[in-house]
């Protein structure tokens, strides 16, 4: 549009006197300046019969880039609605929609968009040709997704892959060379070939978090593009927070591809003296990153110490400082893949223990001190608590809880139900289904109660996980799978469920043990409690009679959830 006005703006001066039927250097003007008027002018929108104000717009955006845009800062703030309505209308409404996720004045607004805006997606994703700013609201729907009811209606997973495909269509990854993937004459300059790197730099960083979150490998590889000698292009150098979670994600990468790709194992997973050797490499890799990011979010505290913008500053040093803590979670639940038999399995389980409450200390911390954390979690820390709650159900409900502060750990359990209950966007969403489903498999593992007759009933491999191919999330479905296994099947002996926790001899199929898996196991292990109580409602007597009764919150003593529950 602008170059439009450009080119009306050049006609003027190289007219001819006026002729029958031309245009008058009046009438150009009155062109000029309607044109004008429509790029100043900010513009209502509409979506099927859905029409957003441009008060209602200004006011979702500037949502969105208070309390959301911090996790994942790789837009520019300072541009108008229209500007990214304008750039693709997926992204201003995929942006408009996030901003509506805690609207007060009007909670059903994302509701009303969900469903307009979700066929929008599918429609413009079905174009073979678009703009490359398309892929941006891949990265944001991908980041804080619209809350669905269980994992199988979740596409995440799908959209980030269809999101780096369409990245490299455009030729993102190549974005000095963008020529080369366009048959249109593309006018590059710094301005565009910071975008595209910036955009780039944020689809490897939403795919690698979506991989880790979901336990599904990742395949992606970072060249020139992404690694150091980019730190000595001004041109496209990235933001110092966009840096630090392309740290983060490098890194888990990498514990995915030392971990969990064994590719002369069915499970992907290596024997356990080959997993010790990569796992202590990774662990001071890891040491050593967090050293580095502390130095330089300390140089920079320095630099804004007497400055305005000190509070954003140490908000968005937290925000990166949890996303290193979940790649913590993400090598160190590896432990549970291991055999118990190691020398060094207690002290890996204490490190996985470690970094769950230092994972839940650190957000509930800064939860405490700003008020902003969960109410605009990203999808990736999400997981990451719903990662440590089942550690921590894991572990505390084992023989090793004899070892950790008990009453510290069970108070970090409240703790996760509580940031679930608040994470959760709407009622019956995947975090409030989760939250009430946590609390369930809590009580039935023994509510962390240490008593002589449940410390005779653990196995010695009752850490040991029958899902193992999920990667650092194979513990949380393991959790999950085995509750659902108790209440299908009422409580089944002790000698069964050690049986089932031996490692099957893939060999022989008929003694592998896959029978009674694939048997008991649900093809949605989030599925919704409302099915699944019909499914039980007369199976369950005593104790269990109020397991799915979603009033029914009592955690082990803490009755009340309140703020006061939460840890100081």
């Amino acid at each position: 549009m602008q170059r439009e006005i450009d080119r009306l703006k050049q006609k003027p001066a190289s007219l001819e006197p006026t002729a029958a039927g031309s245009l008058s250097t009046q009438q150009l003007h009155g062109q000029i300046n309607s044109l004008s008027s429509a790029v100043v002018e900010p513009r209502s929108r509409r979506l099927e019969v859905l029409t957003i104000s441009v008060e209602r717009l200004s006011l979702l955006f500037e949502q969105f880039f208070t309390f959301y845009h911090p996790f994942l800062p790789f837009l520019d703030e300072q541009k108008s609605p229209d500007h990214y309505f304008d750039l693709s209308p997926l992204l201003g409404w995929i942006i408009a929609a996030i901003g509506a996720r805690r609207s007060r004045s009007e909670p059903h607004l994302l509701e009303t968009l969900q469903a307009p805006v979700t066929k929008l997606l599918w429609a413009t994703i079905a174009q073979m040709h678009q703009p490359y700013h398309t892929v941006k609201a891949l990265c944001l729907l991908c980041t804080w997704p619209f809350p669905v009811s269980s994992n199988s209606s979740d596409p995440t997973f799908m959209i980030s892959g269809i999101m780096m495909q369409m990245a490299m269509q455009a030729g993102l990854h190549r974005p000095f060379y963008a020529q080369d993937f366009s048959k249109f004459r593309l006018d590059a300059n710094d301005i565009d070939m910071k975008d595209r790197v910036r955009t780039w730099a944020a689809c490897k960083i939403v795919s690698q978090y979506v991989a880790t979150g979901y336990g599904q490998p990742s395949t992606e590889t970072y060249d020139w593009t992404l690694g150091p000698s980019l730190v000595d292009h001004s041109t496209c150098k990235l933001s110092a927070e966009l840096g630090i979670h392309l740290r983060v994600v490098k890194f888990c990468q990498k514990v995915t591809k030392t971990l969990y790709c064994n590719h002369s194992d069915p499970t992907g997973l290596l024997d356990d003296q080959q997993a010790r050797t990569g796992f202590k490499l990774l662990e001071e890799e890891l040491r050593e990153l967090a050293i580095s990011l502390k130095a330089e979010a300390l140089r920079k505290f320095v630099s804004y110490l007497h400055g305005d913008q000190l509070d954003v500053l140490l908000n968005l040093a937290a925000i990166t400082t949890l996303h290193m803590l979940g790649a913590g979670l993400h090598l160190h639940s590896y432990v549970f893949l291991i055999s118990n038999r190691t020398s060094c399995f207690q002290e890996d389980l204490s490190s996985m223990y470690y970094e769950s409450t230092t994972f839940l200390q650190a957000a509930l911390d800064l939860e405490a001190s700003t008020g902003r954390l969960l109410d605009y979690c990203c999808n990736f820390l999400f997981l990451m608590f719903l990662v440590a709650g089942c550690a921590l159900i894991k572990i505390l409900n084992s023989t090793f809880a004899t070892y950790v502060d008990l009453v510290h750990g069970k108070t970090l359990f409240n703790g996760v139900v509580l940031a679930m209950r608040k994470i959760s966007v709407r009622p019956d969403d995947m975090a409030d289904r989760l939250a009430e489903k946590l609390t369930h498999i809590w009580q039935a593992e023994g509510s962390g109660i240490q008593s002589e007759r449940t410390l005779l009933h653990k196995d010695e491999d009752s850490l040991r996980l029958i899902i193992r191919c999920r990667m650092s999330v194979s513990h949380v479905f393991d959790c999950i799978w085995e509750w659902q296994s108790r209440v299908q099947n009422k409580e089944r002996p002790v000698e069964y469920r050690c049986s089932a926790r031996r490692t099957p001899d893939l060999s022989n199929p008929s003694t592998s043990g896959m029978s009674s898996y694939e048997s008991n196991i649900q093809a949605d292990a989030f599925s919704p409690a409302i099915t699944l109580g019909l499914e039980l409602g007369n199976i369950y007597e005593g104790d269990y009679a109020d397991l799915l009764n979603s009033t029914n919150w009592m955690l082990d003593g803490f009755n009340d959830f309140s703020a006061n529950a939460l840890p100081q």
